[in-house]
């Protein structure tokens, strides 16, 4: 239960109060913090309401989006790359989107995170408090804990897809990908694979994405087989390793496929 509730009015004094206030969280929107499946559980949070940080901004060829700008602004903004906003759509309930926010998602650092893996694959870095620019990938495997005041998602080459697989649109992804493709099968130039449910953080297939730019992995049945073998989920009440290394597989292949189709 939360009680203590800090306003703070500046970035600085925001940043005071976390390093003063042992256990406290930074609260956006609170959907994360001491619900019965979040692992964010604090008595003491620190509101980001009146820090001005819910701007969506065109600057050259980097979109800026604000830390607290919610899921449904990220949906309703016309700046927005229409894949970003199809990860935000993977968050069904609209009540929780109204609320929800952009670095709070990414500071929750869920392994069934939607928005993690795309904007990993729109190489989105982060500016912050305490770190400075830092790239969204090494944020999260880093575990960070710095306060996250913007979004930078950058013009990229290529064609992004993202998919959720889940046994309902209401229930827990099984799995989430994102995938950004430049290129067609023998002549990739540039290719980043995220997937999200199958460890404890968002999984970068490094070496699928080495083997498609090669040219060693040249049809979607290596693809998928090559994805199958390099990920190791675990059984859980979702489904089996087997099944799980299928459908990320199945899956991954279905985004690049998507990809390539978008750049005819």
């Amino acid at each position: 239960m939360i009680q203590e509730f800090m306003t703070p009015t500046s970035i600085e004094e925001a940043v005071v109060l976390k390093k003063t206030r042992s256990g406290s969280l930074y609260f956006g929107g609170g959907t994360e913090i001491n619900h019965a499946g979040s692992s964010k559980k604090s008595d003491c949070v620190i509101s980001l309401e009146k820090l001005g940080l819910n701007s969506v901004e065109q600057n050259g060829n980097q979109l800026i989006l604000g830390a607290s700008v919610t899921l449904q602004e990220l949906i309703d903004a016309p700046l927005v790359p229409v894949t970003l906003q199809k990860a935000a759509r993977h968050i069904y309930s609209r009540n929780v989107r109204n609320m929800a926010t952009l670095g709070g998602n990414i500071g929750a650092n869920r392994s069934d995170s939607a928005l993690i893996p795309c904007l990993i694959a729109l190489s989105a870095d982060l500016d912050t408090a305490e770190d400075g620019r830092i790239s969204v990938e090494d944020y999260i495997s880093g575990n960070k804990q710095s306060l996250i005041l913007s979004v930078i998602v950058p013009k990229q080459k290529g064609s992004c897809v993202v998919k959720k697989v889940s046994k309902s649109s209401a229930s827990s992804a099984i799995i989430t990908v994102a995938v950004r493709i430049d290129g067609s099968w023998g002549n990739i130039n540039g290719a980043v694979l995220a997937v999200g449910g199958i460890g404890s953080q968002i999984m970068r297939l490094w070496s699928v994405e080495d083997g498609l730019k090669s040219g060693s992995i040249k049809n979607r049945d290596e693809l998928q087989l090559a994805v199958s073998n390099v990920v190791a989920p675990q059984t859980d009440v979702l489904g089996s390793v087997s099944y799980k290394k299928y459908i990320c597989g199945v899956t991954v292949a279905d985004c690049v496929d998507e990809c390539m189709e978008v750049a005819l």
